[in-house]
């Protein structure tokens, strides 16, 4: 059976234990956590045909806090970043790592069997002169979207509803000036752009980092409320999702569940998977186990 998967990378956002400080734990999710039927915990697990639960180790062996550059390399490579360089590293990759994702990344890999990669995010005009004038760093899923050559999706894109703003609803898009009059979405329409792309290829992959900016500002209103979004974008997905395409969410670190502390955490991640290629990510335990795993599904 041939699968499509469209993979949401939640950056900054943990399975934490059941106390006041852990948002996740107080509802702020109602209906993912209704779909699920189980609490968005430290422990959680869920298990059927179609549908995966639980939480998986980002830590990697590695001492220190979990960080964004080495994770997200462990994520879309299979590759313990962390411990090829010998520590945690944060936000944008140095050289070890770009030359890591620009050999071992998952898009090379799927093209390798025959399946087509999209990495959905759009990206605004000023993005690429900011780079090329050094006035903005590259992310790791950047990196591997230029390392593979994948099509890059413009705010031409955003607006026919064929991409999806970083931050679901486009609202940070007022802060680009040359952007134009580009109007905010409900999270439920951003998602229904997302299944839309399973269309197009065989793997899509979004990032969405706004849990782990908002987890570093431990504004406990802001945070409910960007949780409330992601719970509706991805519970329209979850909704609308076709018979024969398959989710899958996870995240590089914690951040999110812990309102103690504005740092990351060392709590593990969510895995959840939902769809006919679930069965393949019963055995992975770690970020590093995800790549291998749509590999397989991909086959």
């Amino acid at each position: 059976m041939k699968h499509t998967l469209i993979f949401v990378f939640l950056d900054g956002v943990g399975l934490g234990d059941d106390t006041a400080a852990n948002p996740l734990a107080d509802d702020a999710m109602p209906a993912l956590t209704s779909f699920l039927e189980t609490p968005l915990v430290r422990g959680s697990e869920l298990f059927t045909d179609r549908l995966l639960f639980k939480g998986i180790d980002a830590c990697l062996a590695v001492p220190g806090i979990p960080q964004s550059a080495t994770g997200q390399t462990a994520l879309l490579t299979g590759i313990n970043a962390a411990h090829s360089l010998g520590q945690h590293y944060p936000a944008f990759p140095n050289e070890e790592l770009i030359q890591l994702i620009r050999q071992h990344n998952l898009y090379d890999k799927a093209a390798f069997l025959g399946r087509r990669s999209l990495f959905a995010n759009a990206y605004s005009t000023s993005y690429f002169d900011d780079v090329k004038t050094k006035k903005r760093r590259v992310s790791v899923t950047t990196h591997a979207l230029l390392a593979a050559g994948l099509p890059i999706l413009t705010l031409d894109d955003l607006v026919k509803g064929k991409a999806v703003f970083w931050d679901i609803t486009r609202t940070a898009l007022s802060r680009f000036p040359l952007s134009g009059n580009i109007p905010t979405v409900e999270p439920e329409t951003a998602a229904r752009h997302l299944v839309g792309l399973a269309s197009d290829a065989d793997l899509i992959v979004f990032e969405c980092f706004l849990p782990d900016v908002v987890g570093h500002k431990r504004n406990p209103s802001q945070v409910r409320q960007t949780l409330r979004i992601i719970d509706r974008f991805l519970s329209e997905i979850i909704e609308t999702l076709p018979q024969d395409v398959t989710l899958l969410v996870t995240s590089d670190h914690g951040n999110i569940e812990d309102l103690s502390t504005g740092q990351h955490t060392v709590n593990p991640v969510p895995l959840l998977v939902t769809g006919p290629a679930a069965c393949f990510f019963n055995e992975a335990e770690s970020l590093v186990d995800i790549t291998p795993s749509l590999l397989r599904a991909l086959e």
